[in-house]
């Protein structure tokens, strides 16, 4: 009879029962290994997901478990039948055990999940695994394509770069400025002459204009594509400039029709096609936009371009309030000159207000200064003191009421425009960038790049210094808690690149990005606070419940058979 005690006994049961929970779990994770075997080497090039952290030795695992399931099955001679066929059975596991590690050995390890802190290696890993997946796919096409597709990736990254450069866009801007006086000196000089005959040298000059815009439109669609050209966001201007260089070849076609110098049908028909030369005026403000010299010129132009919208709401609302008006004086008009005793001043009255066309004319007019909108007034004195008066209220309300909305609504377009448009955000970036590294120069004393907290406390002293920082909208209540703000490594030193990004990123006032990633930003704190409280609460529990099984049983158990066993044993 074996003389162990019942803690001795129950501590035997309870890893022995491990050992079985080890072995059935290592079953498990070989299995599920192998299925990872079977879908992951279906293509070698496949990168593991990256949702999962750093790989653990599946083969360590088994030693530990064998290790353990050894330690559970060891114990001294006298252990009972029980025990020996437990140490048979974990001998058993522990064979298949190490079948198990000399297969894992071959498949891929399994990864333990990331923390939360971990978020943004982990996205960063997504990214890698995401791109991993493209370079497989491009990989996979682009075995299928010849040598001419390489070609004509070539030309297009050639065309791109072409069309993209300075001296590119600053050559053909040129060409269309001086096609623009070509176009003016030849209207000036065919109406001079009076006649419509097409001198050869025009004719020429014109063919290599059209030559020059035809290779610009065909070096631009190489370098975006077909598609990107005609619908992408430049597409008003390029289907412009396609609609100006296709009249300039029907034009040079109606040229080649008249070489006898007289005008056919066809080539008068053709000769309409003139209208289209203004096109190429109106490519003279797009293209000399991209010379940085004349960023004011693009602005005002997309200003107003970006103010059409509200011009075609406001004419239909100067609309209806001069077609209700001019119904009201037409109608009254109308039945003075029916009436018996309507002779005197009739034909002015019909001149004004002879039709709600006529009338609704005169309210134009009248308001935008094209009449004087006193001799109108004064010709509906015959209707009445009631009717002049009208008149004048109609006048007052639109000039002051009306148009002056209409300017601000104007106005506050124009503005809204040019705040959005990217060319001016990225020149005004630029220039707060280089202002802000006129002022780390000034903090810079010694010039090595690096500004100390020191340094930056006697420069914050300085009123100038001071209101710089109100003018760019960055308040603080001290030099330390600014400094603090733009030393974004936390080495106590700001240099030249953490003084400007972190000023631009201060700049203003909070918005609406930088909210939202606050709020982000407390609901993680939040989650894991919550989740740290948790734990607490497990630990807790799980420390009351050992306390309440080990410390409370101090009473000794009943003896068994003439054997007294102690219930209590030392922790």
């Amino acid at each position: 009879m074996s003389t162990k005690s019942v803690p001795d006994m129950v501590d035997d049961v309870l890893q022995r029962h491990h050992a079985e929970l080890l072995s059935q779990m290592q079953d498990w994770l070989h299995n599920l290994e192998l299925k990872l075997q079977k879908y992951g080497q279906s293509d070698p090039r496949l990168l593991p997901h990256p949702l999962y952290g750093p790989a653990v030795s599946h083969g360590q695992d088994s030693d530990f478990t064998r290790q353990k399931s050894k330690e559970a099955v060891t114990d001294e001679e006298g252990v009972s039948k029980a025990d020996d066929e437990a140490s048979a059975r974990e001998e058993s596991s522990d064979e298949g055990n190490r079948h198990h590690v000399e297969a894992a050995e071959q498949v891929p390890t399994l990864r333990k999940p990331l923390s939360r802190s971990e978020s943004y290696e982990t996205a960063k890993m997504q990214a890698t695994y995401v791109e991993s997946w493209k370079n497989l796919i491009s990989d996979s096409l682009d075995l299928d394509k010849t040598g001419l597709g390489s070609l004509h990736r070539k030309v297009s990254a050639w065309a791109y770069r072409l069309a993209n450069s300075t001296h590119f866009n600053a050559f053909f801007a040129i060409v269309i400025l001086t096609n623009s006086v070509y176009l003016g000196a030849q209207v000036e000089l065919t109406a001079n002459s009076g006649t419509m005959f097409v001198h050869p040298m025009w004719f020429i000059i014109h063919l290599v204009y059209v030559g020059l815009f035809s290779v610009e439109i065909m070096i631009r669609i190489l370098a975006v594509g077909p598609i990107s050209y005609v619908c992408g966001s430049s597409w008003a201007w390029h289907w412009l400039d396609i609609v100006a260089v296709m009249s300039s070849w029907v034009e040079l076609a109606a040229d080649l029709l008249d070489n006898s110098g007289t005008y056919s049908a066809a080539a008068s028909n053709f000769r309409i096609m003139r209208i289209f030369r203004i096109t190429r005026l109106v490519k003279v403000v797009r293209s000399l936009s991209l010379v940085r010299f004349i960023g004011a010129l693009r602005t005002l132009v997309y200003s107003i371009a970006d103010t059409t919208k509200s011009l075609v709401w406001a004419l239909l609302l100067l609309l209806l309030i001069q077609y209700t008006f001019g119904i009201l004086f037409t109608d009254a008009a109308l039945d003075h000159i029916h009436s018996a005793d309507a002779v005197v001043d009739a034909e002015k009255m019909r001149r004004y207000f002879g039709n709600v066309w006529t009338s609704t004319e005169t309210l134009f007019r009248s308001l935008l200064g094209g009449i004087d909108w006193g001799e109108a007034a004064d010709a509906l004195m015959p209707l009445g003191e009631f009717w002049v008066r009208l008149f004048d209220w109609y006048i007052a309300f639109c000039s002051f009421a009306v148009l002056n909305v209409m300017t601000g609504t104007f106005c506050h377009s124009a503005i809204k425009a040019a705040e959005h448009d990217h060319q001016t955000i990225m020149q005004n970036r630029k220039r707060f960038k280089s202002l802000l590294s006129d002022i780390f120069s000034k903090m810079d004393v010694t010039g090595d790049g690096k500004i100390t907290i020191s340094d930056f406390e006697k420069l914050f002293e300085d009123e100038d210094m001071r209101a710089f920082f109100e003018t760019i909208e960055i308040d603080a209540v001290d030099a330390w808690t600014l400094f603090a703000s733009l030393d974004v490594d936390g080495d106590y030193i700001v240099s030249l690149e953490e003084f400007t990004e972190r000023c631009m990123q201060l700049h203003g006032p909070a918005r609406s990005v930088d909210l939202y990633a606050m709020k982000q930003q407390n609901l993680r704190v939040k989650q894991e606070l919550q989740e740290l409280i948790d734990s607490q609460k497990q630990a807790n529990e799980r420390l009351n419940y050992l306390l309440h099984v080990v410390i409370p049983p101090l009473t000794p158990l009943p003896s068994v058979q003439g054997i007294t066993t102690k219930a209590s044993f030392e922790v």
